[in-house]
């Protein structure tokens, strides 16, 4: 059974800055957490290094988690200085919504080669399995896996060439 949580908007650095933006909507399934804490889920650039601890800055507060599975929306809104470059995200479960002073929490990290091209909405789903005892870091997701520029829902979103239909 599906729990939908809420939808969180967060931008990358420069989404406000030009006229057209890029949204990828991404739904994050979440396993049940018996410790019921709080999901922080944080997005930056791709230069964001995983090793530091992301300051809660421009941050959607956390959300309760529940003892059963549930999915949450995740609307990253990116502009022309961020739409073609990488991009990173963190899902910390911490007892405070913002994660404040809960520098060790354990976090699932999500590397995204290419989520965004200007003008067009994408989609991704992104599974964690269990909640993470410290750090979980998912396989990277190539831009190929990322659904876009197509009424089908296909395998791979890239033709033989390596480019992705939002390209062509």
């Amino acid at each position: 059974m599906k729990h939908w949580a809420t939808l969180i908007a967060t931008c990358l650095a420069g989404c406000g800055g030009g006229p057209v933006n890029a949204v990828l909507e991404m739904e994050v399934e979440l396993p049940g957490d018996p410790a019921e804490r709080n999901a922080l889920v944080q997005v930056r650039s791709g230069e964001a290094d995983f090793v530091e601890t992301w300051p809660f800055e421009g941050d959607v507060e956390g959300f309760p988690l529940t003892l059963t599975r549930q999915t949450v929306r995740v609307s990253i809104v990116a502009g022309e200085d961020t739409a073609g470059r990488p991009f990173r995200m963190k899902v910390r479960l911490c007892n405070d919504t913002r994660c404040e002073g809960e520098v060790s929490a354990p976090e699932v990290q999500l590397h995204v080669e290419r989520g965004h091209w200007l003008g067009e909405h994408t989609f991704l789903t992104v599974t964690i399995d269990e909640p993470p005892g410290r750090i979980v870091r998912l396989p990277d997701v190539s831009a190929c896996e990322v659904r876009g520029c197509s009424d089908d829902v296909l395998a791979t979103y890239c033709d033989e060439a390596g480019r992705h239909a939002c390209d062509l």
